[in-house]
């Protein structure tokens, strides 16, 4: 078979472009392990790979690469940069927790009750059904206007008659109750969480009394007969007021984070010198008793401010 001159060529010509863009010049294999592990970071190279000083053969029959790394003395004075921290934090009325905070007290008299005259001597009578509705006023001591975030009212009703009521209702500023099936001689209390209000005193209430009678008994009706009713205001948390408050406590504990120049995380870390400087300042229009405890720089101590006073305390 003949061949051209010009296929010889056309094949050297092909030959040569395989070998220039298809075929990689020889290279040795990469055997390079990045290492990263707390307090270090680095890369090995396979000729440390193929150093055996660095393995070393375990009880199980396993195969452990151990270096050893040398570091220098790190000082945190001098590495963390650490900048200076103000903090302000208060503890207001809010927080305060006041227990027997207020009361109050009502006596309804059978006659607004039933809506009978009834004589200083008494009478004998029946009574026909009824349903009455009528307002009156309670004061509570101590409380001119109260502004109350969250707390308590307890509301107790005592029946001093000798009549059944089907249902006796009051609302007001605290809220809505109603006591039902009200026997002679019973006492009923009922709790309600109140929050969000202001109470005004006296308070301004609302009653509505009902009661199937006496049927064809006749009874006894005494000028005294009554329907008690009373307000306790107990673990108030206010948000303002104009009171008499007795004896109340809080506490808040305040955290104070060290913050650096440098991007570290403080988790700990034990202070050689320094200096802590705390202002501690009365701004309620009463006297006030503070405990200051510091576990950390071991300081404890009280203080006595007096209405709008402050007072200063430095430790190193």
């Amino acid at each position: 078979m003949r061949v051209k001159g010009y296929h010889i060529a056309v094949a050297l010509v092909s030959l040569a472009l395989v070998g220039v863009f298809c075929l990689k010049p020889p290279a040795l294999p990469q055997w390079d392990v990045n290492a990263n592990v707390p307090l270090y970071s680095g890369t090995f190279r396979l000729v440390d790979l193929l150093d055996s000083s660095y393995f070393r053969v375990q009880a199980d029959s396993s195969v452990c690469f151990t270096i050893n790394v040398p570091f220098d003395t790190v000082r945190p004075g001098d590495a963390l940069d650490v900048f200076a921290v103000n903090k302000s934090e208060r503890i207001c009325l809010s927080d305060l927790l006041i227990r027997d905070a207020a009361s109050g007290h009502l006596s309804l008299t059978l006659s607004e009750l039933a809506g009978v005259v009834i004589p200083d001597s008494g009478m004998k009578a029946r009574l026909p059904p009824f349903e009455n509705e009528f307002k009156r006023e309670c004061r509570l001591d101590r409380v001119e206007e109260a502004e109350i975030a969250s707390g308590v009212a307890r509301i107790t009703c005592t029946n001093h008659t000798e009549v059944t009521f089907d249902s006796l209702v009051a609302w007001g500023e605290l809220g809505s109750v109603c006591f039902r099936d009200l026997k002679p001689g019973d006492s009923r209390s009922v709790r309600i969480d109140v929050g969000g209000i202001v109470v005004n005193s006296p308070m301004q209430l609302s009653f509505v009394a009902g009661s199937p009678g006496t049927g064809t008994d006749t009874i006894q009706l005494k000028k005294t007969d009554s329907v008690s009713v009373g307000f306790e205001l107990d673990s108030l948390h206010l948000s303002s007021a104009r009171m008499q408050i007795p004896y109340v406590e809080g506490r808040r504990t305040c955290r104070v984070e060290l913050g650096s120049y440098k991007p570290f995380r403080i988790d700990s870390l034990q202070v050689s010198g320094g200096t802590c400087g705390m202002v501690i300042e009365n701004q309620f229009a009463v006297p006030v008793n503070v405990g200051l405890d510091v576990p950390k720089l071991g300081f404890k101590s009280q203080y006595r401010l007096e209405a709008k006073a402050s007072t200063s305390v430095d430790l190193d």
